[in-house]
């Protein structure tokens, strides 16, 4: 067992961490007596010659060297493999003694997985003795990335593959188009990547380098061409497919112009639903010449066998003002915008079958005439209307996957995703898929967005936890970005360099974390285009949603409340108004500052003390400050009331959207 110190906010805070530690968290461990010790970073593989199972092996020599700073060497870990039919495809046991390890698999993939999860055991250069058996409880367990929004670079993906890897995630989902670009090179139709991508794009080469690296690590990778919306990207060099014939230039659907009315909320969802928005043209015949042939030239480039149609967030406006598509509609009875929705998905999902694969689409395509064979994919929260039910989707007999809940850029902290409300203990899912849009995500600042919050996505698809305890849950999460991080993730280098423009303010700015929800992107939207962001360099972009330093003062508080010991409380808090003094210099955040540094020398004051009318009076400032600036909030609010009331709040459920 090993015992990690955490030195936040000045706080000595041991965590043991051991191999009960392991993010997803298996099916059953056992953990022996006794260790393995590695007297090298090399691996022995016998009872296979796969070359999947030696290029993991590869990979997880590399993963020992990287944690263990053990050199190559004649004495090399044993590792017995054995394909077994009788268990399931994704399934593994792995025993580790004195011998070395044996590792059955139901596959070759199975196999892979079990080298993840005796990687994850390294610790002080051995192995615990450990009998695991394991095997996922959902088949497909994704994540989306969309680069289109903005172009994440092959590197950040490779090394973000790598991570999804070690969390057990096997399908990698690509929103590659989308209104401010086309990210993909088409030989057949150049002019795609050439005016749709503002020279942001991978070649057909780069991708199948990118298909190949995620197959050798297990993962399917399937792309997603984002229609009939959503494809201002499309029309830059092919105007002639839209609906509303007009010049295109990628870029954001909804452009504010300077000097525009202010808009609200309520003035910006009145815009996204009755706004033209770019959208491609269903009645032209030549639209599915078009498609078929872009299909067609992707099949060589992915050869899963899915492939993402898009289909959400039309709002059918352009259709409306088009007088030819109104008289097409008339001569094919079709009585409304919804069903030409469905007759441009009937036509697509055609295309697509043509050439070997099966169609997934957005919930909004779903209907009684859906296909059975069309994969559903949820994601609409409830403050955007009655969502899909996943009953009605099963009772047609389509697939249907989990995006509902597992948004990550909604902010939120990992322990929402982990327990997440919306994807059922008992229902029927295929699975489900992190998903993480770039509208104010780039390509710096990406890794430490998706993760580690997709470790708590991953083990809800994994081992899908009917319940958990927090706490431990966080120790676990923390430990396993210590490990992804030393194994070749740069999550934490874009806050690293951003923290370090602000210096000894930095117990204090870790306690900050991002607002929650669509509040940051809807708020973006209120801004004139020009005057947005182009680059995400600012304490909101790199700041956590889940702050390691608020998780150890939690565990003070909670501490405190236990036992009565007040020192080390104080001391924390005053470490805090040390660097709290000296981000008083950051002009964005004054505001959570100056709150912070009102309150808690009164409550270093009260500590111990018993004063109703105190009580109250702190209660009452303390809810009065609980408010956000830049984009960003105090993460430790319930724990500073918890030290008046003596009552520690459990975590929220549920966290608005808006």
């Amino acid at each position: 067992m090993k015992k990690i110190a955490f030195l936040w906010l000045g706080i000595s805070l041991s965590l043991q961490v051991s191999a009960q530690s392991l993010m997803p968290k298996p099916q059953t461990i056992q953990l022996n007596n006794g260790k393995y010790s590695l007297i090298s970073s090399s691996i022995s593989v016998t009872g296979s010659t796969d070359p999947l199972i030696l290029k993991a092996a590869k990979r997880a020599e590399k993963r020992i060297a990287s944690l263990t700073a053990l050199p190559a060497g004649a004495k090399k870990l044993a590792i017995q493999v054995q394909l077994k039919s009788d268990l399931k495809k994704e399934a593994y046991s792995l025993a580790v003694d004195a011998k070395g390890a044996k590792l059955s698999a139901g596959s070759v993939r199975g196999v892979m997985e079990g080298l993840e999860t005796l990687t994850q055991l390294v610790e002080n250069k051995s192995i615990p003795y450990v009998t695991i058996v394991d095997e996922p409880r959902f088949e497909w367990r994704g994540l989306m990335i969309d680069v289109a929004r903005h172009f994440i670079t092959l590197d950040v993906i490779k090394r973000n593959v790598d991570a999804m890897a070690a969390a057990k995630l096997n399908i990698l989902h690509l929103h590659l188009t989308d209104d401010e670009g086309f990210r993909i090179e088409s030989k057949k139709y150049p002019k795609l990547h050439e005016l749709g991508s503002g020279g942001q794009y991978f070649t057909q080469a780069q991708m199948k380098e990118l298909v190949a690296y995620c197959a050798d690590r297990g993962i399917d990778v399937y792309p997603e061409f984002d229609l009939p919306g959503h494809s201002q990207s499309f029309f830059a060099g092919y105007p002639e497919l839209a609906s509303e014939k007009k010049e295109y230039k990628p870029g954001p659907r909804f452009k504010i112009e300077a000097g525009a009315k202010p808009m609200n909320m309520m003035a910006i969802m009145q815009m996204m639903n009755t706004a033209p928005t770019p959208t491609i043209d269903p009645t032209k015949e030549n639209t599915y010449t078009f498609l078929a042939g872009l299909v067609s030239e992707m099949k060589s480039i992915f050869p899963f066998a899915y492939f993402h149609l898009g289909l959400d967030e039309s709002n059918g406006v352009a259709w409306k003002n088009n007088p030819e598509i109104v008289a097409f509609m008339a001569e094919k009875k079709i009585a409304n915008v919804h069903e030409l929705q469905e007759y441009f998905l009937q036509r697509f999902d055609a295309v697509v079958k043509k050439e070997g694969y099966k169609s997934v689409v957005w919930e909004e395509a779903f209907n009684a005439k859906t296909p059975a064979d069309i994969t559903v994919q949820v994601w609409k929260p409830s403050m955007m209307g009655p969502g899909l039910s996943l009953d009605a989707i099963v009772k047609q007999g389509n697939p249907a996957i989990d995006s509902r809940g597992f948004y990550l850029d909604h902010f939120m902290p990992s322990y929402i995703h982990l327990m997440n409300k919306d994807f059922t203990q008992s229902s029927p899912w295929k699975g489900g898929e992190a998903a993480m849009w770039s509208e104010v995500v780039d390509a710096e600042v990406f890794e430490g967005r998706v993760w580690p919050r997709t470790l708590a996505i991953a083990e809800r698809l994994w081992t899908n936890p009917a319940t958990a305890d927090i706490d431990e849950f966080h120790e676990r999460l923390f430990a396993a970005e210590a490990y992804l991080e030393k194994t070749g993730l740069h999550l934490n280098d874009s806050k690293k360099a951003v923290l370090a423009s602000f210096p000894n303010t930095e117990s204090f700015l870790n306690l900050l974390t991002p607002i929650k929800g669509y509040k940051r992107l809807m708020g973006d939207m209120t801004i004139p285009t020009e005057q947005r962001d182009k680059t995400y360099r600012n304490l909101r972009d790199v700041l956590r949603p889940d702050s390691k330093e608020a998780f150890a003062f939690r565990l003070q508080v909670k501490d405190f409340l236990k036992n009565g010991d007040s020192k080390q409380i104080a001391g924390s808090l005053q470490s805090m108004l040390k660097a709290a003094e000296e981000a008083k210099k950051i002009s964005s955040i004054q505001p959570l500052v100056n709150s912070f540094s009102t309150i808690a020398p009164k409550i270093i004051d009260y500590l111990g003390q018993k004063n109703p009318e105190k009580t109250s009076a702190l209660i009452a400032e303390i809810k009065a400050a609980r408010k956000p600036a830049a984009s960003l909030e105090l993460g430790i609010w319930d724990e500073l009331e918890a030290l008046v009331t003596g009552t520690l709040k459990d975590r929220p459920e549920n966290i608005p959207l808006m």
